[in-house]
């Protein structure tokens, strides 16, 4: 939150996108990841100068999620990853 307080005072006329992070296999991390978007959506959300993008619940929309869109390791994404975060952050843009 501190990061976005300096970016926003610095440039005034700025936007900032927020894209929360991608699931993951690895039930701690993304309980973690979770509960940090949670609580920075809700700073955000008071803020029409930040922007959210919930990647990570888009991605989730498929149930086969972590087969589709990552590697192995469960943490990283694969081609097919990269392609729909491509697509859901150009989509954004493409809407603006």
């Amino acid at each position: 939150m501190e990061i976005t307080n300096i970016i926003l005072k610095k440039y005034p006329k700025s936007k900032i996108l927020y894209i929360t992070p991608i699931p993951t296999t690895n039930k701690k991390r993304d309980n973690f990841n979770n509960e940090l978007k949670n609580k920075l959506i809700s700073k955000f959300d008071v803020n029409d100068r930040i922007d959210v993008l919930d990647v990570g619940t888009l991605l989730r929309e498929n149930s086969n999620w972590a087969e589709i869109y990552l590697t192995g390791d469960g943490l990283h994404q694969n081609p097919e990853g990269v392609k729909k975060m491509v697509k859901v952050i150009g989509d954004y843009f493409n809407n603006k």
